[in-house]
């Protein structure tokens, strides 16, 4: 084992880093360096990079960093280190040192004891000297998880706490592996992602952990307490010849795993046998300390998936999936569903005339489809899938609503809008983009679908199909938005309120399909322009029923005379001019097309 040993003028400026084969640590100023000398200005933030090759230690100077490394009384930016061999930055020695001791030989010092406790046997210790203080320092743990601005803050503030708890502790250590052992599969050391420590006096230090303590207490998932005898005062045991016991507790929740709680200390005039006893409260208090920080964690990991998933799904949504229940109220189920499919129109031409800036036609169809997503989840949508320029949506699932259709034509309506401002705004984010929006309402299928390995929540049945080709047709008709049956039978009760503006299309049956749908548009507000009026809506209502009635002469003339700029009857008034305004002696008034 190699360790650089960071050496200051003053007796205090000391601090010992490990070096790990086939790793890089940072050299600096800054606390989050691995080999840090806080105490010299002439050294950069992050002054050199530190890799241990092969046995060979290799030091780079950054160039960034002002000074230079000074090696055998010269300057230089590159420095191949052998052990025992030292280099200079501003006033500060940086000597490679071979570790020697119980901790690199791998064997213990005489006297040397251990001992291992179970969770279930400490809880059976009761708390008798610290019972009030410890409660109160438990408590502010959530608080001080808040206050922390990333796990290694916290650390340190939990390393602070557990000195105040812990009288006969002289020195307190957090070491966090991450989701990783102490040691890897072939038995080398593992690099801590995090260590903070902090001592009672100034007379420890700088203080290293036992690796073989933590490795031992972690793969075991217990709590383990090392002492060795008093004679063993010049050991190196922790890295520190004043001390004579240390012990290590686990966090065995799955949200703070490759955590552990690291206290060493002195016997203070006792025997081991008698600081065994006296350190099982303390133990105690350190294996419900690392309890409840797993607890308040995973609340605090919860808290911060809820915040991601709302991302994606809306409030209700998330709520679901992250109650007690959310296995049971996840599982696909028939009811009634709305369903919206929104696709943007002339993508697959524009990706063909953009084959040189592809970067810049994502970045438009990103906004779109964020435009799309926005809408849908303010209106409590469920976003199934975005299919290459399209969002599929749906209303109804988890819990189900009679509502459902409102919500949707609110979601369409609103992004319409948007789109509609982008037309008319040449900086706009959507400029040059249009989009059709086909809603329908039906008995379908909606939660977790899909295999085991790689499932996720879906919408499934006929519904899907009719308001997929509703979209279709919106091409046919010139409209942005059209309905079904069902959802405009829906928002008819809410017309009185002004909200909805609808009309009927026609009777559609798209082709493959028996079903045949009453379609009908659903409009912008009246003061929009370019919007039929009342009245347009009206006469368009009347030609339409002389349209389905066969009376096509009749229907033509007011297609013709008083809604002659309306491009919605378009189709129509194609269909009607094919067969020379008499309709066919099959008629029955519905409208299907070649293709889709």
């Amino acid at each position: 084992m190699l360790e650089i040993h960071a050496i200051g003028q003053e007796a205090s400026q000391r601090a010992i880093a490990t070096l790990y084969e086939s790793g890089t640590c940072s050299l600096g100023r800054s606390s989050r360096c691995e080999i840090a000398a806080p105490w010299d200005r002439q050294i950069s933030r992050i002054h050199a990079e530190v890799t241990l090759q092969h046995g060979s230690v290799q030091v780079r100077k950054l160039e960034t960093s002002k000074n230079p490394l000074i090696y055998k009384d010269q300057e230089l930016t590159l420095i191949l280190l052998r052990v025992d061999e030292e280099f200079r930055v501003g006033d500060t020695i940086f000597r490679l040192i071979a570790a020697s001791g119980p901790e690199a030989s791998g064997t213990e010092p005489a006297g040397f004891e251990e001992y291992t406790f179970a969770p279930s046997e400490l809880r059976k210790v009761p708390f008798v000297q610290t019972q009030g203080k410890s409660l109160e320092l438990l408590a502010t743990i959530p608080q001080l998880m808040r206050d922390a601005k990333d796990d290694a803050s916290f650390a340190a503030a939990m390393v602070d706490l557990l000195l105040e708890a812990i009288p006969r502790c002289r020195v307190a250590a957090v070491v966090v592996f991450g989701d990783s052992e102490p040691v890897s599969d072939d038995g080398q050391p593992v690099k801590p992602a995090i260590t903070r420590w902090n001592s009672r006096d100034e007379s420890i230090g700088p203080f290293r952990p036992s690796r073989r303590l933590m490795m031992t207490a972690m793969s075991s998932d217990k709590s383990i307490l090392h002492i060795w005898g008093s004679s063993e005062k010049d050991s190196v045991f922790t890295n520190a010849g004043n001390l004579d016991w240390a012990l290590c507790t686990p966090l065995l929740d799955e949200s703070a795993r490759g955590w552990c709680l690291y206290l060493s200390g002195t016997f203070d005039a006792l025997t081991p046998a008698e600081t065994k006893d006296k350190l099982q409260e303390p133990m105690r208090f350190t294996e419900l300390t690392a309890q409840f920080i797993g607890a308040t964690r995973s609340v605090r990991l919860l808290q911060q998936t809820q915040t991601r998933m709302a991302h994606f799904l809306p409030p209700a949504v998330v709520r679901t999936i992250t109650s007690r229940n959310a296995e049971a109220m996840l599982q696909a189920r028939e009811s009634n569903i709305t369903v919206l499919f929104c696709d943007l129109r002339g993508f697959s031409r524009g990706t063909e005339e953009a084959n040189q800036d592809l970067p810049g036609l994502l970045s438009k169809i990103s906004n779109a489809l964020s435009a799309m997503a926005r809408c849908i989840m303010e209106q409590e949508g469920v976003i199934a899938d975005f299919q290459g320029d399209a969002a599929l949506a749906f209303w109804g699932w988890p819990q189900s609503t009679d509502v459902g259709p409102v919500l949707a034509c609110r979601a369409a309506l609103a992004i319409e809008k948007e789109f509609a401002a982008g037309r008319l705004d040449a900086t706009h984010p959507l400029h040059g983009l249009s989009i059709g929006i086909g809603i329908g309402h039906g008995v379908g299928i909606a939660g977790q679908i899909g295999p085991p390995e790689q499932s996720k929540v879906g919408v499934f049945g006929a519904v899907v199909n009719q308001a997929s080709r509703l979209q279709s047709v919106t091409k046919r008709f010139r409209t942005p938005i059209l309905l079904d049956g069902a959802t405009a039978e829906v928002i008819a009760c809410h017309a009185s309120s002004g909200e909805f503006r609808c009309r009927r299309i026609a009777q559609f049956q798209p082709r493959g399909m028996h079903t045949v749908m009453a379609i009908s548009q659903l409009l912008l507000p009246g003061d929009t322009a370019g919007t039929p009026t009342d009245e347009q809506i009206r006469v368009h209502e009347l030609a339409l029923n002389m349209f389905i009635e066969g009376r096509w002469t009749e229907a033509e003339e007011l297609f013709r005379t008083q809604l002659a700029d309306d491009e919605a009857n378009l189709p129509l008034r194609n269909i009607m001019s094919k067969s020379e305004w008499r309709p066919p002696q099959d008629w029955n008034g519905v409208v299907t097309f070649p293709s889709e």
